[in-house]
């Protein structure tokens, strides 16, 4: 879409589909109006000005997300399960499937590149009560954390300093690092994208003094349950794949041991 009679062309081509598709299905009660009344309708896209390429971006980004926040049940699975046992039971596989790989994640025992149909979530394995259930994943975490760590001669043993970064050159550091094999592709280079945010490091001290004590005192018992409870559910807090909603389902016994 290089000039403006593509666009009109593009924009009257996408809306005669979305019209045309709407007119093959069938509802109930005829079309309802959010059908049409959900952001622009096609008379208004077709009489967007087609030389203002900004507001006809912004247009389609904000039409875009009101048409998704408006999906059925989008972001409400409280609500979808009750109206289906369909839903309900895919729901609760996934929330069993999600679990299990956190396990496995934690143990480093998660299998890469396996179809989903492959996939064991241990449904034989289930603890059949909450007690048993507090067994399983106690024991899960604690043999996750007495696991003694893999040793790699590749992986950063900390010889190198801060200080040593500032005047260290990219072919340096991609040596001290050959082990890794980490590959690049021309301007995809990941190790010197990491060379360059820690070589140019503007912000250093500030970050440094925010997280070093960190390293040295832990956070309390109640500021640590104070950021679970503030953080969205769905969202991970680390590199284990434990979701903040499985913690913040735990009894407070069981979050503080």
């Amino acid at each position: 879409w290089d000039s403006s009679l593509d666009i009109s062309l593009g924009i009257a081509q996408v809306v005669g589909e979305w019209e045309r598709v709407v007119s093959t299905l069938k509802f109930p009660h005829g079309v309802p109006p959010e059908v049409w009344g959900t952001g622009l309708s096609p008379s208004e896209w077709r009489t967007q000005n087609p030389s203002d390429l900004n507001a006809l971006r912004l247009a389609a980004i904000s039409n875009f997300k009101l048409v998704r926040s408006q999906l059925h049940a989008r972001k409400r699975k409280e609500y979808a399960v009750r109206s289906s046992t369909y839903i309900a039971a895919r729901e609760d596989n996934l929330t069993a499937g999600h679990m299990h790989a956190s396990f496995l994640s934690l143990l480093n025992e998660l299998p890469e590149g396996v179809d989903l149909q492959h996939y064991d979530f241990g449904t034989d394995e289930t603890p059949p009560t909450p007690a048993a259930l507090h067994d399983y994943v106690t024991n899960m975490f604690l043999r996750h954390f007495r696991a003694q760590c893999t040793p790699s001669t590749g992986l950063h043993d900390g010889s190198i300093l801060w200080e040593d970064l500032q005047h260290m050159s990219y072919a340096d550091f991609r040596h001290r690092h050959a082990n890794l094999h980490i590959p690049s592709a021309g301007d995809d280079d990941p190790l010197f994208t990491l060379w360059t945010a820690l070589h140019h490091s503007p912000a250093r001290d500030a970050v440094h003094a925010d997280l070093h004590p960190l390293l040295h005192a832990a956070p309390s018992f109640e500021k640590f349950v104070a950021i679970v409870k503030s953080k969205r559910g769905n969202s991970s807090g680390g590199p284990s794949g434990l979701q903040y909603k499985h913690i913040q389902h735990w009894k407070p016994a069981m979050v503080e041991e």
